[in-house]
């Protein structure tokens, strides 16, 4: 019997998803040079994993990036989107509509991000199962600890999903949606109300 698969043993586990989220978005700030006070397994009113203090450059679509490295990272561990991975990364996407709300061509920048972004989870898998492992093992790491993690040498590993195989477009029509109707389902609603009164 051969070494076991890490990730398909343990995708189910809330506790390890939310593991790998909060992987994709360590690996990507680590990726784009950006620190950050600590990240943590640690349940919130809104999540199961924080992370804290993150220094972007302001106006770069870097925080675009890791904002999206947790929903990149879990949705290459699965077969299919489902509504919890836009409900599990409901922060994060609204960072994503924000940064692009009112933007010239979010439409390309959306695209552009997103496989940028699942390039780079995709051929660093083995770095944030590293994460993951770390995270559930120690519950939060610092910046520091995810920096010499990251430049530690280790196996290649390809994630469960390539990146070429899976269709981007629901996430990207997730954004544009967050982008139309920045409050969610209240914006949406009062939009419908508002064109039927007007029919």
């Amino acid at each position: 019997m051969g070494p076991k698969d890490v990730t398909s043993d343990n995708h189910r586990s809330r506790r390890w998803r939310t593991a790998i989220h909060e992987g994709g978005h360590v690996l990507m700030a680590v990726e784009e040079g950006c620190p950050f006070a600590e990240v943590a397994l640690a349940r919130t009113a809104d999540a199961n994993g924080v992370m804290s203090q993150i220094s972007v450059r302001r106006g770069d679509d870097e925080a675009v990036r890791i904002a999206l490295g947790g929903i990149v990272a879990v949705r290459l561990c699965r077969s299919r989107w489902y509504w919890q991975l836009f409900a599990g990364a409901y922060s994060d996407l609204g960072i994503v509509a924000d940064f692009f709300r009112g933007t010239k061509d979010a439409k390309h920048g959306i695209e552009f991000n997103v496989k940028a972004t699942a390039i780079a989870i995709s051929s660093n898998w083995a770095a944030v199962e590293t994460f993951a492992g770390a995270l559930v093992t120690r519950r939060s790491l610092s910046h520091q600890t995810a920096s010499a993690i990251a430049a530690s040498p280790r196996l290649q590993r390809r994630p469960p999903s390539e990146w070429e195989e899976i269709d981007w477009k629901p996430l990207a029509e997730h954004i544009h949606w967050r982008i139309k109707y920045p409050r969610g389902r209240v914006d949406a609603l009062r939009a419908l109300m508002e064109e039927s009164a007007s029919v």
